[in-house]
């Protein structure tokens, strides 16, 4: 067992409320209670653990960031915290509990986020601790009990709200490449030997002193895999497996289950208008029912939304708004991290580009009322927020910030 040592806790930000004004917005008439969903994966910038409280992570700029909390669903945010590096995840189980995770930055950060933690809903955070290898996710089910996977692919689980951490085996020689956790007991991972072997899905029953291979296929992991996700609730799982590049176009499978394992199939076939889920590579949030809701990560437009019903239909595309004047560039928008309480009250996070254009830059600038530097180009990361299941969405907040170009070495 290893253990960190605890920092002095950050004082928490003065209270303020997000500018430019957002269009008018309307909080859930009551709190709607804890109701997590889904878990996972493990890169989460947005969550929210009932109809009023939620929190989420922004850049401001290359090497820092803020966490902003919100008690009024979503109509008017807070920040809670600035540090000089980027929190890439954030983790709630109820109102007082939750982590952070500092993420990689486009420049090299000043300083080492590690692992935070709160106990009173983020108005302080304090260190926890490291298990040997750095973190690149967290998966906690109680304000005691977390997983988490290391640099190396190796899983740890806490007993004590990540103040110390043991190592946990899923098999020999088998590096963990995504885990989601529903409650203590039941989980699953994702594992493979070497990049280009096919990987294997795996479950366990008693907190993750045991695994069992509930499925895998030759496709899995033949190709270089950019990240595998798992989002789990209840006996409800669905797993994304990236399978490579071609022709300028990400590819992606979904392979899922709804009996806890028993039975693994893959994503559904496309509909006769030509709806499918493959390439759906962003977040996955699973509503109750057995419905799923799929966002696009990005494009040459913005972002899409497609739910999958119990049954295996699947949705015409909906495409989620963007605040006016947002000029495309690149691969345009990207939804970043996605939040759903019940089956119709839910939030989205999408960041765009807004590129190097001085003159689009600078319009959409004096629209937020936001001076954007250049360099490496401005940012924009905008919250909607939905009442009926994804169906309309309306804009709550905005935030602008930039990233300069590092600089390039001379010979």
């Amino acid at each position: 067992m290893t253990s960190g040592t605890p920092s002095p806790a950050w004082p928490s930000k003065p209270p303020r409320t997000l500018g430019p004004s957002p269009p008018p917005a309307t909080a859930p008439a009551n709190d709607l209670g804890p109701v997590s969903l889904s878990a996972g994966p493990c890169s989460a910038p947005l969550t929210f653990v009932d109809g009023l409280h939620g929190w989420m992570t922004v850049p401001t700029g290359g090497t820092t960031s803020e966490i902003l909390a919100t008690s009024n669903g979503g109509v008017s945010w807070n920040p809670q915290l600035s540090v000089p590096f980027w929190v890439g995840t954030l983790d709630f189980v109820d109102v007082d509990d939750g982590w952070a995770l500092a993420g990689p930055s486009e420049t090299p950060a000043p300083e080492a986020g590690g692992l935070l933690r709160t106990t009173d809903g983020g108005a302080t955070w304090a260190a926890a601790g490291q298990p040997g290898q750095p973190l690149v996710c967290i998966d906690f089910v109680s304000p005691a009990a977390g997983f988490g996977l290391t640099e190396a692919g190796g899983l740890v689980t806490t007993g004590d709200g990540g103040m110390t951490w043991s190592p946990l085996s899923v098999g020999a020689s088998l590096a963990v490449e995504a885990v989601c956790f529903g409650d203590p007991s039941q989980g699953w991972a994702v594992a493979g030997t070497t990049i280009g072997a096919p990987v294997g899905i795996y479950g366990t029953a008693d907190g993750g002193a045991a695994w069992n291979l509930e499925y895998t296929a030759p496709w899995l992991g033949s190709f270089a895999p950019a990240s595998l996700a798992i989002t789990c609730a209840g006996p409800a799982v669905w797993v994304m497996v990236p399978l490579g590049v071609g022709a300028g176009n990400e590819y992606t499978e979904y392979v899922r289950t709804s009996d806890g394992g028993a039975q693994w199939t893959p994503s559904p076939s496309p509909t006769p208008t030509g709806e499918d889920v493959d390439d759906m590579d962003g977040p996955v949030a699973i509503v109750g029912g057995g419905t799923v809701l799929i966002a696009s990560a990005g494009g040459p437009a913005p972002p899409v939304l497609e739910t999958v019903a119990g049954g295996g239909s699947i949705s015409a595309p909906i495409r989620f708004p963007v605040p006016s004047g947002v000029p495309y560039e690149g691969d345009g928008d990207s939804a970043a991290g996605m939040s759903f309480v019940d089956p119709l009250h839910g939030w989205v996070l999408i960041s765009a580009w807004l590129g190097s254009d001085p003159a689009a830059t600078a319009d959409l600038a004096a629209s937020q009322g936001t001076i954007l530097t250049g360099g490496g180009g401005g940012f924009l990361d905008a919250l909607y927020a939905t009442t009926d299941g994804g169906q309309t969405w309306s804009l709550q907040a905005t935030y602008t910030y930039d990233i300069p170009t590092p600089s390039a070495s001379t010979s």
